[in-house]
């Protein structure tokens, strides 16, 4: 624990300076996780994150309603039963309401999990590398990056099932974002910290409510944003 506290602090002291941006939002989320066989599932997850307000900040501006929604899919190999590699294809839109400076983004990703059951609680490790092809309408160029994510999460059980199968859970997750190789702000580019509670059901899947900061480097000056969400969530698996 000591050693990804120090990693988390050399991280967030490369981009030390610049000024920082408060936002405050919401964002909503669907996840769908479908069973093909013994080996493979399909999963299908939407979101789009709301701000509360506008803003304008070095040089840009921050629309008050959906600043970005995203659609992911991917397909799931289960190489062992804590081992899983993914392939999937990721289209999202930043400002999507805004007219004429939305951004187009669509991703190639390819991903590893790896998880581990503890007594009381259940650590996820994913780590995943996206190929990114953008269309910046506001800047009218098309670019392609790469980035690689790490993401440790971590689940436990409040309360177990009970006879009629409803659990309390809590979970968290740290996402670590480092853009590798395109036009960049910063190599490391963002940071996603969560923590919230879960109730799991038996015929309508698991809900999760809580608060979600994103930390992103927002230009090359290392100006930051923080913006501080309220998460709402509803998975399901069949």
């Amino acid at each position: 624990m000591k050693k990804y506290i120090l990693i988390i602090f050399i991280v967030f002291s490369m981009n030390a300076f610049g000024d920082t941006l408060n936002s405050f939002g919401g964002m909503s989320y669907i996840n769908i996780n479908k069973t093909l066989s013994p080996r493979y599932d399909l999963t299908l997850y939407h979101y789009d994150i709301f701000s509360f307000a506008n803003q304008k900040f070095a040089g840009k501006k921050y629309h008050a309603g959906d600043n970005q929604t995203y659609f992911q899919t991917a397909l799931t190999y289960r190489y062992l039963s804590n081992l899983h590699f993914a392939l999937g294809y990721i289209y999202s839109r930043n400002d999507p309401f805004s007219g004429e400076n939305f951004e187009n983004e669509h991703r190639i990703f390819q991903q590893v999990v790896y998880s581990k059951a503890y007594r009381t609680f259940k650590l996820n490790q994913r780590v995943r590398f996206e190929e990114r092809f953008i269309d910046n309408r506001s800047h009218d160029r098309f670019d392609l990056r790469t980035r690689l994510r790490y993401q440790a999460s971590v689940k436990t059980t409040l309360r177990p099932a009970t006879a009629s199968g409803v659990e309390i859970y809590s979970h968290s997750y740290n996402e670590l974002y480092f853009s590798t190789s395109g036009s960049r702000n910063a190599f490391f580019s963002g940071d996603w910290l969560y923590s919230g509670i879960g109730l799991g059901t038996q015929n309508w899947g698991s809900f999760e409510l809580g608060p979600l900061v994103q930390y992103s480097v927002v230009n090359t000056d290392k100006d930051k944003r923080f913006f501080y969400v309220l998460q709402f969530g509803w998975l399901i698996k069949f």
